[in-house]
């Protein structure tokens, strides 16, 4: 079995402060909205008796308003929550599977990786004897379509609007040059930092192209992924490896 020396986390504690955010809103939509009924309560009594409710009006104005900006925002971490739950169990999944690589790798789920002023959240890296793996999970299912250099790739699903998404290529390369500058500070530039992106979903399909072949699988593929790239000679000895990991320590 891999090392694991880290697990994820970020996903978990983000998913819990929408969760009591939204309890939080929930509870204070009716109070603001109470106060907006009576304000407008209040602005009629003081007009028929002085007709002076411009304060009245403007408090009931104020709370209505915050009423409707809070019901929305709780909606939208409702929402927010239950693509959170459903991307840690994308992530867990794929954890598993790399746990059980053997013990000649390491692996690191959901952390920060830092160099200079430059910093990369990543879902998963494994440092082995064929390199460095920086992995972008996605718990996207239907149709995906688009180009392999595009920035923004397109999802359809069956009874639901076609959605934009970036391109995880892109954002996976954005994190490896995180990776690889602070590899090449601490005098490790030779290592090799490839990029994986996985699709948890199983029923996922890919129409990405491509002329050459793309680092795309789903999380069932893993292990057949893997095993073609432990197939191929290693490039660092148990010595290096370790000072991979090391360095990866060291940027978290």
């Amino acid at each position: 079995m891999a090392r694991v020396l880290s697990t994820e986390r970020s996903l978990t504690d983000r998913r819990d402060l929408v969760r009591r955010e939204a309890h939080w809103l929930k509870r204070l939509v009716p109070l603001e909205a109470a106060v907006a009924v009576g304000g407008l309560a209040g602005a009629a009594i003081v007009a028929a008796q002085s007709g002076r409710a411009a304060p009245w009006l403007a408090a009931s104005a104020v709370a209505a308003v915050l009423a409707v900006g809070h019901h929305w925002k709780s909606r939208q971490d409702a929402a927010e929550g239950r693509m959170l739950f459903a991307g840690r169990g994308g992530e867990r999944r794929v954890a598993d599977r790399l746990a059980e690589l053997d013990d000649r790798h390491a692996v690191f789920n959901d952390l920060t990786v830092r160099s200079g002023l430059r910093r990369a959240q990543l879902d998963h890296l494994v440092v082995g004897p064929h390199g460095v793996v920086v992995i972008e999970t996605k718990n996207w299912g239907g149709t995906l379509s688009g180009g392999a250099g595009d920035p923004i790739w397109k999802q359809t699903r069956p009874g639901r609007p076609p959605r934009r998404l970036d391109s995880p290529l892109r954002q996976n390369e954005r994190h490896i040059a995180v990776v690889r500058e602070w590899l090449v500070r601490g005098g490790l530039g030779h290592v090799p930092v490839d990029s994986l992106v996985v699709f948890s979903p199983s029923d996922v399909r890919l129409f990405i192209e491509s002329d050459a072949p793309l680092p795309l699988v789903r999380a069932d593929d893993l292990p057949q992924w893997w095993a073609a790239r432990l197939a191929e000679p290693p490039v660092l000895g148990p010595e290096e490896v370790e000072r991979v990991i090391e360095r990866i320590r060291e940027a978290m």
